[in-house]
């Protein structure tokens, strides 16, 4: 495709920043972490066993991980706006059925896990975070912080939110309305992102090659950025034969396991601890919170500080804060504990992305994390069903958690070994 103009319009890079900012805002952050308030409602009151329940959370996970690779397709087909917009309307139909005419488990399983969930996988991180990684490479990371904060506000506003909505009309089905509703804003604003800079003769960061020998020639110093980028891009088959890729997959998974199980599980296992619905929603919008603070300026470091030793630090957070969580001494405790693991979360989500792009450049990007989810997202949607169960057949998450915590600490040292990889050289 020829470039539309000669790059003299202002950077367009920015602007795609806002877009992916609210549509991961309005759609990824509202309907995922509002389910975590809603969920429990639904299951009490149509009187449905949380293992069985959970299927449709587990099947929508599975969706959001097997239908990467259709995502990643679709992405190089006909780019991340296409993408976006057909998962946004397969979310806000999935939502709207669900709080309209669903009355059986049946429905329920189809509806969230099969409509919404790969609805999720088109419209969701992996076209945000390769819009990002096509337009920037020095300002990548803060960029990528922006972006991804988005989710995290939007969850942070939705818990309380939608309990407080559903205590109001005194029905849970006005939660999965409501996120419809903010689904189709975030849809709506799709419809301005441009996919990539050279299809309007634009470069990555609004610096061209000429800028950049100039940049160049005024010293190494000016020129180089401050951490790690690969000087070559890799292909698919080139990154799945280092280790680097295998670590920042098990890093990803270690901070899915926790996260799906506050998600689902959360409130059922402060409540059982003698807290209340809405202070139990309150506890995980700390949690929201502390990802939705932690986003932008770990973005910014890690153009300034080498990832690895960021993501080492977050997941020493993450096994301490759920420790807290599982005790459960009280609503402080674990509002702090929601905090700091909120925290080292959204973190840990902001640099695994920047770390691929770091080591294994742009050009294949999308193709890499299109491998990557189904993996994470596959295993990771054990975790709705698999901690219901346990607590159905042994009426306590201890098991859980004692798994979870091992897992999370040999993450630690795996995260401190993913330094740069280094391309073998051709005989």
């Amino acid at each position: 495709m020829a470039p539309q103009h000669t790059g003299k319009r202002p950077f367009y890079g920015w602007r795609n920043v806002v877009i992916c900012f609210i549509c991961y805002c309005m759609v990824y952050g509202v309907v995922f972490y509002g389910f975590s308030v809603v969920f429990p409602a639904m299951v009490k009151a149509m009187a449905w066993k949380r293992g069985d329940a959970s299927i449709a959370h587990t099947i929508r996970a599975l969706l959001v991980a097997f239908g990467s690779p259709l995502c990643g397709y679709m992405i190089g087909r006909w780019g991340v706006r296409a993408t976006l917009l057909s998962g946004g309307v397969l979310i806000i139909a999935g939502m709207t059925l669900a709080g309209t005419v669903m009355t059986e488990l049946w429905q329920w399983t189809i509806l969230w896990g099969v409509v919404v969930g790969l609805g999720l996988s088109l419209c969701g991180v992996i076209g945000v975070q390769t819009n990002v990684t096509n337009w920037f490479n020095k300002n990548r990371g803060m960029a990528m912080g922006i972006v991804l904060t988005g989710a995290a506000l939007g969850g942070f506003v939705a818990q309380p939110l939608f309990t407080w909505i559903m205590k109001q009309f005194g029905q849970w089905q006005v939660g999965w309305i409501a996120g419809a509703v903010f689904s189709l804003i975030g849809v709506v604003v799709v419809i301005w992102l441009k996919n990539k800079p050279e299809d309007y003769g634009q470069y990555q960061d609004g610096i061209s090659p000429e800028e950049a020998k100039a940049t160049a020639s005024e010293g190494p110093k000016k020129a180089k950025t401050l951490t790690y980028r690969t000087p070559v891009p890799w292909t698919l088959s080139e990154a799945v034969r280092t280790r680097q890729l295998w670590f920042l997959i098990y890093a990803v998974l270690m901070q899915i396991f926790p996260l799906y199980f506050l998600t689902t599980h959360g409130v059922f296992h402060m409540t059982g601890h003698g807290l209340t619905a809405m202070q139990a929603a309150y506890v995980l919008s700390f949690n929201v919170l502390g990802g939705a603070i932690a986003r932008f300026p770990m973005g910014w470091l890690a153009d300034r500080i080498e990832g690895r030793w960021l993501l080492t630090f977050c997941y020493v957070l993450i096994v301490s804060s759920m420790y807290v969580f599982w005790q459960a001494p009280s609503m402080t405790s674990l509002a702090v504990a929601a905090t700091i693991f909120g925290f080292s979360y959204g973190a840990g989500f902001v640099l695994v992305p920047i770390l691929v792009g770091s080591y294994f450049g742009a050009k294949n990007f999308h193709k890499i994390v299109s491998f990557m989810f189904p993996i994470e997202y596959g295993l990771g949607s054990l975790v709705p069903v698999g901690a219901g169960y346990i607590y159905d057949y042994t009426k306590s998450y201890d098991l859980f958690f004692m798994v979870m915590l091992t897992l999370i600490a040999v993450c630690i040292v795996c995260a401190f070994l993913t330094t740069p990889p280094q391309k073998k050289a051709k005989a």
